[in-house]
């Protein structure tokens, strides 16, 4: 079958299906009998993406339940296999490849509900759709510091835009943009963002009661 048609069916079995159980079971049903590339595989995932959060909440109770089991029997396996993949730094089509083999392939996934329960998992993944982390920029260690070291003015500067209490995420972004932006080269601006990334981290673990606002 064709590439378009394949991604019609998507999108119809996407539409049609309330329960992101019941687009997991059609989709493995659908795809498998199919010699589908990587870029069909993407394109499920991306267009799930898009819906994720609708047909989760659609599920019927027998549904979540089945699902449940299958987590406790097999999630943290598939969340080892998973960030396997993702440790290779692979290029989109090995990813993507590997992951759809992983889960029609694979002997611990037997039976049609551990594999509906793998998609669905895949599916659940913030990493996912995959985008290789590359950079033609690499900064070593002791030049890192070096950069940390020059930019302490623009660091705490950043830190008290990243922990005041905020109503609009965008008077937050613009704020920070501006501070990465005054750095110059962009190996700078990499440091300072993810000194940035850091505090944002450290802020999730440690919630403030003043929480951001609404755009």
């Amino acid at each position: 079958m064709d590439g378009n048609r394949l991604k019609n069916m998507i999108i119809d079995c996407i539409a049609e299906e309330n329960s992101i159980y019941v687009i997991c079971k059609n989709i493995i049903d659908m795809l498998k009998k199919e010699q589908c590339n990587y870029e069909i595989i993407e394109y499920f995932f991306i267009e799930m993406n898009y819906h994720l959060n609708s047909k989760v909440n659609q599920m019927d109770d027998n549904d979540k339940e089945q699902l449940e089991r299958q987590i406790k029997k097999y999630g943290n396996a598939w969340g080892e296999i998973i960030e396997t993949l993702l440790n290779e730094r692979l290029d989109k089509e090995e990813f993507y490849i590997r992951l759809w083999s992983s889960i029609v392939s694979t002997p611990l996934f037997e039976t049609e509900e551990a594999k509906i329960c793998a998609l669905y998992l895949a599916c659940m993944n913030n990493c996912i759709p995959y985008y290789k982390l590359q950079s033609e920029v690499q900064i070593n260690e002791e030049r890192y510091q070096e950069y940390v070291d020059e930019l302490k003015e623009n660091i705490i500067k950043v830190r008290s835009l990243v922990f005041q209490p905020c109503q609009y995420y965008t008077d937050r972004s613009l704020a920070l943009l501006e501070q990465i932006e005054q750095c110059g080269s962009k190996e700078k601006q990499a440091v300072l963002l993810s000194q940035i990334i850091k505090m944002f981290e450290w802020k999730g673990r440690f919630k403030l009661k003043s929480e951001d606002g609404i755009y």
